[in-house]
């Protein structure tokens, strides 16, 4: 049985911590378990700071919640939890849908696009069809969702930066891409207008990206953890 529910934090707060264990689950510390046994872990919930360090929950394909800090929204993050141990029973997050993800970006910040479905700023995603390699799905929903086509030299230069973990546990690969730091987000803008797309392509300053409100939904959280992740990393080791 999967009794077990993995945290990088020691402060759940009183109210997750009891409705976890009121589960049944018994709750330890994800530092533990690298290179060990998971076949007891029923779940993760795992704050966005440490989501690159935790890519190895994915790979083994073990469900997990990106929470924010029980001190800011403790009701929403109850809620959020709550509804994961649903999803973990009812073992809704155990059939791993793969899906691809593209992160374009320079020095100065990374392409989004603003969502027509009210859902905000989000990174250009979508579920890997049938015969068809993540690179070549990471393209194609980069051009469906944001009008922008990448060139023979600049598919070549892709690299698949890692895997993560989506809000329904959908193992995601994350390929990143350099652009020019002239890189003109207007250009990209007129050439949108006219076609269908899930929404405006928009450039995301990196000083602005740890302010972003992206909403508070699962969705929502899982862009903020990738562009904040990934802009720490390119202030940090330029990648």
């Amino acid at each position: 049985m999967k009794n077990i529910i993995l945290t990088d934090t020691d402060h759940l707060g009183q109210e997750v911590f009891y409705l976890i264990v009121a589960e049944g689950y018994e709750i330890q510390h994800v530092s533990e378990f690298v290179d060990k046994d998971l076949s007891n872990v029923a779940g993760a919930l795992i704050s966005p700071q440490a989501a690159m360090r935790c890519n190895f929950l994915t790979a083994h394909n073990v469900p997990v919640l990106y929470t924010r800090p029980v001190y800011d929204k403790v009701s929403k993050t109850v809620v959020a939890v709550k509804e994961f141990l649903e999803h973990i029973k009812n073992e809704i997050c155990h059939d791993v849908v793969r899906a691809a993800l593209t992160v374009v970006y320079n020095e100065t910040g990374i392409l989004g696009f603003q969502r027509t479905d009210g859902k905000g700023l989000a990174l250009p995603c979508g579920k890997i069809e049938i015969n068809e390699s993540p690179l070549e799905a990471a393209v194609r929903e980069l051009e469906e969702e944001t009008c922008f086509a990448l060139n023979h030299d600049q598919i070549c230069n892709m690299l698949h930066f890692c895997t993560m973990a989506s809000p329904s546990s959908n193992a995601v690969e994350v390929f990143v891409v350099r652009i020019a730091k002239d890189f003109d987000i207007k250009t990209l803008q007129i050439a949108a207008e006219g076609f269908e797309h899930e929404g405006k392509p928009v450039f995301i300053p990196a000083e602005q990206i740890a302010a972003l409100d992206l909403g508070d939904d699962h969705y929502s959280t899982f862009n903020k953890v990738l562009m904040w992740n990934f802009q720490q990393l390119v202030h940090n080791y330029g990648v």
